[in-house]
């Protein structure tokens, strides 16, 4: 099997981990945001990085699986996974644009 197509689960995989358990971003924002805004966005990325870890397994299952129907159902569900962690980076964007409304001198101001 070619290296890359080896590797490429494992670095997914390990993005998501460092950005599950060592991403600093958002202890950033804590003190410029609502306690509840930004509990929201903590459990947004969190959320989204245990997606990248599930996505790093799941597609190494997609590039060793022999059976064709297992290749169809593991391929659909990263692409089920992959909408997820779109809607999420689309919930943080939001998350984030409100903030910089809400700050003086922000976008609206």
């Amino acid at each position: 099997m070619n290296l890359a197509v080896s590797l490429l689960p494992l670095i997914v995989a390990a993005t998501g981990w460092h950005y599950l358990f060592y991403s600093r971003a958002v202890k950033v924002l804590e003190d410029l945001e609502t306690r509840e805004l930004h509990l929201r966005r903590v459990l947004c990325r969190r959320i989204n990085g245990g997606l990248f870890i599930v996505l790093g397994v799941l597609t190494f299952c997609g590039t060793q699986s022999l059976r064709p129907a297992l290749f169809v159902f593991v391929w659909l569900a990263v692409m089920a996974i992959l909408a997820l962690i779109i809607v999420l980076a689309i919930v943080d964007l939001r998350l984030t644009s409100k903030l910089a409304r809400s700050q003086p001198g922000g976008p609206d101001q």
